[in-house]
């Protein structure tokens, strides 16, 4: 018999071989595909998870912590469950005996942890009628539940049907390019995106979907219709479906392709070209430049003579989107800078020559509910001077996550470093400050238009504080208001008080 020492290394060999040997295999599947038929041992899951927790997230870490606060909240699956830690040793009793005992690894030993987690597991599933009843997957979910509990609110762990999900609404997915809505059994065609195969098929808005691939929706859930919608790229599929003026239910069969969910809606205000981006994916920012060469050029309108760009409730995605999203509106300098403990969380963002918009005005609408990425871009333009931001303190998520893919096709998001706009300044709790603060305050608001309407609001006026605000302008988390619109607009309709307004506001952004 191995001494524990020897055994301890001959297992981390082990873990390490296990680890490869998943991880190849998730290489070798598509983006699209599901789970492997081979479920990889939580040996290899842990160790991937407890590896990357260790060495990516932002602070360091005493793993112990989180790896027994995670086998306390699988304890919880059976009240029979003990899980105890005291003199260097991990024990596990079950309805009062004791069945495994394993000396601790030292705090920071993530392969050790994840090896000794995972052999508790094991051995506790064997002794519990309750625990071998669980899918692994319920395993995983209590476990991370717990190893994430005493993390920040931005790091989670994502079940593989989750974390496909969330794959799905960054890099798109095999379907037929529809956003629809179910409602009292009856499922509606909400929107086609352009150039999908609904479109190309002469699917329209509001036709009823009633079959699909010949089997009746009416009794299913939204989330098992959009099941059915999707599937691998290139794959048939046929729907029936009834239009109004159409006297009978119709055959409908298209080809599924690769579809990213559309984040960017473009509508012309007479010589104001209003972009709203409702998150960032990787499309965003192609989808907006493609949007901003149709809108500015005109058309058979005038060309647009102001931006609003609306990023009210649009709660973030993908930081590389953000950083070329500003660098449509900038031709050079910072655009935003991160730092964390990883050596690959500290990067710089710098613009590129060329601008989209050259010296077209741009207004930022944001409010309470726009984060993340939203706020990167919000506070690039406004510390460079090239937008004016209205409205509310945006939320002050001002970090950034990495999201790494398990063997099990599960994910784990781990903030990893801290985003700094273009000026210094830490984003995280603070937010975006606007320079033209509404909050919410419609009497506030009122005014503001009956002066732009006048023509007879001053620099000092837009800029002041309204009344509910102590030091700072406070977070707006209602709807999206008209109002705020409105004053965007109309402050673009003055260019000199725009400017003004933006010279007054402009932090000192050191060159570079």
């Amino acid at each position: 018999m191995n001494s524990p020492g020897s055994a301890v290394h001959l297992d981390r060999r082990i873990v390490r071989a296990l680890v490869m040997l998943a991880m190849v295999a998730l290489a070798a599947c598509s983006a699209g595909s599901r789970r492997s038929d081979i479920e990889p041992s939580p040996h290899a899951v842990l160790a991937v998870a407890y590896e990357n927790l260790a060495d990516r997230y932002l602070q360091a870490l005493e793993i112990d912590n989180a790896a027994l606060a995670g086998l306390a909240r699988y304890a919880m699956l059976d009240p029979d469950l003990v899980v105890k830690r005291a003199r260097g040793v991990v024990r596990i009793n079950y309805a009062g005996s004791e069945i495994a005992a394993r000396p601790e690894p030292g705090p920071r030993d993530a392969l050790g942890w994840a090896w000794l987690t995972a052999d508790l597991v094991e051995i506790s599933r064997n002794a519990s009628a309750r625990l071998r009843v669980r899918t692994i997957d319920e395993i995983y979910d209590a476990i991370f539940s717990g190893v994430m509990m005493g993390l920040d609110p931005y790091s989670r762990y994502a079940s593989p049907v989750a974390a496909r999900r969330a794959r799905e609404s960054r890099e798109g997915f095999g379907g037929i390019g529809v956003t629809m809505a179910t409602d009292d059994g009856v499922t509606s065609i909400v929107a086609i995106h352009d150039n999908g195969p609904a479109e190309k098929a002469g699917l329209k808005a509001n036709d009823v979907i009633i079959q699909v691939n010949g089997k009746p929706i009416k009794d299913l859930t939204q989330d098992e219709i959009v099941g059915l919608l999707r599937g691998p790229n290139g794959s048939e599929i046929r729907l029936t479906v009834k239009r109004k003026g159409v006297d009978k239910p119709f055959d409908v069969s298209m080809t599924r392709t690769h579809v990213v969910p559309p984040t960017v809606i473009a509508r012309r205000d007479g010589n104001v070209l209003t972009v709203r981006l409702t998150s960032f994916n990787q499309h965003t920012a192609a989808s907006l430049e493609r949007e901003l060469r149709r809108g500015l050029s005109g058309d058979s309108q005038r060309p647009a003579t102001g931006i609003v760009l609306d990023l009210r409730g649009n709660p973030g995605g993908l930081l590389d989107q953000a950083v070329e999203v500003a660098d449509l509106f900038l031709g050079d300098g910072r655009i935003v800078s991160t730092s964390g403990r990883h050596p690959d969380a500290n990067q710089t963002f710098d613009a590129t020559s060329g601008q989209v918009a050259e010296k077209v005005p741009i207004v930022v609408l944001i409010n309470g509910r726009s984060a993340s990425s939203a706020e990167v871009v919000a506070a690039a333009l406004a510390d460079r001077g090239r937008a004016l931001v209205i409205g509310s303190t945006s939320y002050g998520k001002g970090t950034v996550q990495t999201i790494v893919r398990l063997p099990n096709a599960g994910e784990l998001t781990l903030t990893w470093a801290r985003i700094f706009s273009p000026s210094g300044k830490l984003l995280q709790e603070r937010g975006v400050v606007p320079a033209v603060c509404l909050a919410d305050d419609d009497l506030r608001s009122s005014r503001l238009i009956a002066a732009l309407r006048a023509h007879s609001a001053t620099v000092a006026q837009l800029t002041d504080l309204p009344a509910n605000a102590a030091e700072s302008c406070p977070r707006g988390d209602g709807e999206t208001r008209n109002v705020d619109a409105e004053i965007a607009r109309r402050i673009l309709a003055e260019p000199a008080l725009y400017a003004a307004v933006i010279d007054s506001k402009r932090p000192n952004v050191a060159a570079r």
